[in-house]
C-alpha cells in the first residue's frame, strides 16, 4: 500500500512540475527596459518541444502518418513582447513565393484548433487532446488584432503549408503596437 501511495505522490509531483513549467512559458514577467518591446524570430526547437515530445501532444510539431509520412510543413514564428503597459497588437503575416502566390497559411488560435480537429485522431479519455488544445490556448496568437498585458510574454504564429513548402518562399511578419512601435521580420526558405 505504501509503495502505491509513494508512486502516486511521485506522479502528482511530476505532473505539477510539468504544468508549472508550461504555464510559465508565456506567463508575464516584469518589463525590462533594457530589451526591445517586440522581437520576432523563428521559434527554436527548445521553444517548440516545451509543449510536448511528439505531434500527438504538441500542436507545434507536424503531424505524420505511417502510410503517407509528413503531409504538412510547419514554420513557427515566436513573438516576444516586453511591454511597459497593456497594449493592443496588430499582426500582418504571410508566406509567399517570389511570384506572390501564397505557399502556406497563417493560423490564429481558432483556425489552428480547427486544423488539428480535421487532422487528428482524438482520444478524449487519455487527456492528450486536451493538452494539445491547452497548448494552443496558451501559446498561439488569439487573432490578428489582440491585447497583451504589461510585462514579458511570448506567443507563437503557426505557418502551415503542404510538405514541403515550395522554395524559395518569403516568410514575412509585421507587428504594430497601439503605442506606435512596430517591428518587421523576413525570412527566406530555401
Amino acid at each position: 500500500m505504501k509503495s502505491i501511495m509513494a508512486k502516486m505522490v511521485t506522479m502528482l509531483i511530476a505532473i505539477a512540475a510539468i504544468l508549472s513549467f508550461n504555464s510559465c512559458a508565456t506567463a508575464a514577467s516584469a518589463f525590462d527596459p533594457t530589451i526591445p518591446k517586440i522581437a520576432i524570430s523563428k521559434a527554436s526547437e527548445a521553444d517548440i518541444r516545451s509543449y510536448g515530445r511528439n505531434f500527438f501532444e504538441n500542436p507545434y510539431m507536424e503531424p505524420r502518418t505511417l502510410a503517407r509520412g509528413k503531409l504538412n510543413e510547419f514554420f513557427i514564428l515566436k513573438l516576444d513582447f516586453n511591454l511597459p503597459i497593456k497594449s493592443t497588437v496588430s499582426l500582418i503575416a504571410y508566406a509567399k513565393s517570389p511570384k506572390g502566390e501564397e505557399v502556406a497559411k497563417i493560423y490564429d488560435e481558432k483556425a489552428f484548433k480547427d486544423f488539428w480537429w480535421s487532422n487528428t485522431f482524438r482520444d478524449d479519455d487519455s487527456g492528450v487532446w486536451d493538452r494539445k488544445m491547452t497548448a494552443i490556448e496558451i501559446a498561439c496568437i488569439p487573432g490578428f488584432d489582440f491585447d497583451r498585458p504589461a510585462g514579458r510574454t511570448a506567443l507563437f504564429v503557426p505557418i502551415v503549408g503542404k510538405n514541403p513548402i515550395p522554395r524559395p518562399a518569403n516568410i514575412y511578419a509585421q507587428i504594430a503596437l497601439s503605442t506606435g512601435e512596430s517591428v518587421e521580420y523576413s525570412f527566406t526558405l530555401e
